[in-house]
C-alpha cells in the first residue's frame, strides 16, 4: 500500500489500506506497521484524490497517537519520533515537523537512504534546518561504515565465516562431534552423518556403538 501511494497509484493504495487503518484507532488496527508505512500512505493518498477530510481526520488522530505516547513518556525511539514528525509534516506543519525530527535524529534515526526522493519530505528538501540534520545523519552513517570497514578488514570476519562453512561441510563419522578451526563452538553429526551446527545438543551414540559399550 505504501508503495502504492508513493507510486501515484492511490485508488489502488486506498483500496489495499483502508480495511487495515482505523482513523479512530490507528494503533490497533495496524499496529507496528502504524508507524511505519500504511496510515501515512492511506492519508498521502487521500490527499491526492480530493479526499482531504479524510485525510485531516486520520492524521488527526494519528497526530493525538504521538501526544499521547509522548505524556506517556514512551515516545523515545528514533522511528516512531519521525514518524511523528512525518504526521506533522503531513499536516502542513512544518516548523513542528522539523523540531520532532531533531530529536528523531538525536535517538537515533538513521535512515538516510530511505529518504532519498521521499515525495512526503519534499517539501522541505531545501530547507537549511533540515539539509543539516541529513547532512548529520549521513556523516554519522559514513563514519559507522568506515568503522566497520577497518574492523572488518583487521579481523577479517568474511575469512572467518567461510572457514566455518568450510568446516561445517565435511563430511565426517556418524555420532563423533567435531571442532571447527575457527570456532570455538563444536559441530557433531547426527546418526546418518549429517552435519549439525549449535545450538542442537550433542549426538546421541547409534545403537551399534549403543551395543558395543553396553
Amino acid at each position: 500500500g505504501a508503495l502504492l501511494a508513493r507510486a501515484g497509484e492511490y485508488g489502488a493504495a486506498i483500496t489495499f489500506l483502508e480495511p487495515l487503518v482505523d482513523p479512530e484507532s490507528p494503533a490497533e488496527t495496524y499496529a507496528d506497521e502504524f508507524w511505519r508505512n500504511g496510515l501515512h500512505a492511506l492519508a498521502w493518498a487521500y490527499r491526492h484524490t480530493g479526499a482531504d477530510d479524510k485525510a485531516a481526520r486520520l492524521l488527526a488522530s494519528a497526530a493525538r497517537l504521538c501526544d499521547d505516547e509522548r505524556a506517556a513518556g514512551r515516545l523515545r525511539d528514533g522511528l516512531k519520533l519521525h514518524k511523528c514528525a512525518e504526521t506533522e509534516l503531513l499536516r502542513g506543519n512544518t516548523n513542528r515537523a522539523l523540531a520532532e525530527f531533531e530529536r528523531a535524529v538525536a535517538a537515533g534515526w538513521r535512515e538516510h537512504y530511505h529518504r532519498q526522493n521521499d515525495p512526503y519530505w519534499a517539501a522541505v528538501q531545501d530547507r537549511p534546518a533540515y539539509r543539516v540534520l541529513i547532512e548529520k545523519v549521513k556523516a554519522d552513517i559514513d563514519r559507522q561504515r568506515a568503522e566497520v570497514q577497518r574492523i572488518d578488514a583487521r579481523e577479517d570476519f568474511a575469512a572467518k565465516v567461510d572457514a566455518a562453512r568450510a568446516a561445517s561441510a565435511r563430511p565426517c563419522t556418524a555420532g563423533a562431534p567435531t571442532r571447527g578451526p575457527s570456532t570455538a563452538h563444536s559441530v557433531g553429526c547426527s546418526r546418518n552423518g549429517a552435519v549439525w551446527a549449535p545450538p542442537r545438543p550433542p549426538c546421541e551414540p547409534t545403537s551399534s556403538s549403543n551395543a558395543a559399550t553396553s
